[in-house]
């Protein structure tokens, strides 16, 4: 059995206020703020998408009056213009080139693999990808981008070290998406777990959009590691539960990215249950957001990762707070804004900028029965510790 504490934490971040105040700033002497997104807001689980999209409009109208103060105008209720690319990874350029021939030079994107591309053309185009979600490759040596969230194998080094240390797991199995972005994530996994004592007995690459998990269930299932970490694009609770079923009730382990699709399956409570690190700010912060959310949008929280994009929206407009207000915008600026901000309170708690991303701090969730998630422990960027 492994050494689990199940310690309900209320959670040290703090909350960050959230304002709905008007802007105080003539609107006559503002320049409109050249923003713009291409994002997949129709097709399967748009919503959830939609949710990271309203969440970052809604940070824009929470904070008009910062913006103004630089000459900013924002888009009428922050509600920019969105291309749809109807969750096609070969739709990223073209409907890029349609916002950008429309004169906008922020491109609020997902980061795809794509992004190498997107990032040449931003480039070419004086223009911004402004990435509020990150399942891409790595941004060494990119420029014209700016992600507002904790990169996925930042996160999954301290669990990977709590896994070995706090929990005493011997064993592991690590299932990834077979491209950058998951071998990216499972090896900083595989190494903060090693060098915590484990050993790795089972590494299973996946594609992208797999129909189902049966054959890697069974290995599993055989192999019976103590814990398996799972980085994927989508689809977590299809994996969870096709685990449970090939006989598998180990611990499961993964990180911010499970929530992307929304609510996790009450299935990933069985047997040892399921732990998360992830970047969703503290019970308040959550409660508050998803009030407000609601209320804003008449509608439900279609997944707490919505809190992502907000944050993220939330440094990138501390940073152009710092940016004159012009017509003849030059991105470099924005990124050397960003470069020099330190640090920025958000709703999910202090904002640490790491390069082109951030790093917020990191939650320890258990997945209860009902699929809620409970708040046990924190992480820094090396470890994790429950909370008592």
């Amino acid at each position: 059995m492994l050494k689990i504490q199940k310690f309900i934490a209320a959670g040290a971040v703090a909350l960050t206020a959230m304002t709905t105040g008007q802007i105080a700033v003539a609107q006559d002497n503002l320049i409109d703020l050249p923003i713009a997104g291409t994002l997949p807001v129709s097709g399967p689980i748009s919503d959830i998408y939609l949710g990271l999209v309203r969440a970052s409009m809604m940070a824009l109208e929470d904070n008009a009056d910062k913006l103004a103060a630089a000459g900013w105008r924002i888009p009428a209720n922050g509600e920019y213009h969105v291309e749809d690319t109807l969750q096609k990874v070969d739709r990223g350029i073209p409907t890029m080139q349609l916002q950008l021939g429309r004169g906008a030079q922020i491109i609020h994107s997902l980061i795809t693999p794509i992004v190498i591309a997107q990032a040449q053309l931003a480039t070419r185009s004086n223009a911004l990808i402004f990435g509020s979600y990150m399942q891409g490759p790595s941004l060494d040596g990119l420029d014209n981008l700016l992600v507002g969230m904790t990169l996925a194998d930042v996160e999954a080094k301290p669990l990977g070290n709590f896994a070995a240390t706090v929990l005493e797991a011997k064993t592991a199995a690590i299932i990834f998406v077979d491209d950058e972005y998951g071998s990216l994530t499972a090896e900083s996994f595989e190494k903060a777990y090693t060098d915590g004592g484990g050993e790795v007995t089972l590494k299973l690459p996946i594609p992208a959009n797999p129909t189902d998990f049966r054959n890697e269930s069974v290995r599993i299932s055989i192999t019976d590691p103590d814990i398996v970490f799972i980085i994927h694009r989508g689809g977590y609770s299809l994996a969870i539960e096709t685990l449970r079923d090939a006989g598998y009730d180990g611990l499961l382990l993964s990180g911010s990215a499970a929530l992307v699709a929304g609510r996790l399956t009450p299935v990933a409570a069985e047997g040892e249950g399921m732990i998360l690190s992830t970047v969703t700010g503290s019970p308040e912060a959550r409660k508050t957001f998803r009030e407000r959310y609601e209320a804003r949008w008449n509608t439900d929280l279609p997944a707490e990762s919505a809190l992502i994009p907000y944050a993220g929206t939330e440094v990138l407009i501390a940073a152009l707070a710092n940016v004159p207000a012009t017509n003849e915008l030059d991105v470099e600026d924005i990124e050397k804004a960003w470069m020099s901000l330190g640090t920025v309170d958000t709703l999910v708690g202090t904002a640490v900028i790491s390069g082109r991303s951030v790093v917020y701090p990191i939650n320890l969730e258990k997945v209860e029965p009902n699929g809620d998630l409970v708040v046990i422990g924190s992480c820094d960027e090396t470890s994790c510790t429950a909370q008592n």
